[in-house]
């Protein structure tokens, strides 16, 4: 009984097995932020990247759209309307 009481002892105290128990909770806790990381990148349509490239092509295009109709037509020729480049030469 005595032999059984030391061994019982002398593994409560070896400490070998804690960093493996260590190394098993750091992994897990990695392979938790690389999902989310993953998600937060690659998620669905509206979020991550797929979003903020929505978004911004949405923007894109109508930014496109507000210079084509302030641009078209209403800029004055700044060489003096003529439509020949201007200038006093002949």
């Amino acid at each position: 009984m005595r032999k059984s009481v030391k061994k019982v002892l002398r593994f409560a105290a070896d400490e070998s097995g804690a960093v493996t128990v260590d190394w098993v909770a750091l992994t897990a806790a990695v392979v938790v932020i690389g999902i989310g990381l993953t998600y937060a990148v690659f998620g669905n349509q509206t979020s991550g990247i797929g979003g903020l490239v929505t978004n911004l092509t949405n923007e894109l295009s109508q930014a496109a759209t507000n210079i084509d109709g302030a641009v078209a037509t209403s800029l004055p020729d700044p060489a003096g309307g003529n439509g020949n480049g201007g200038g006093s030469g002949g």
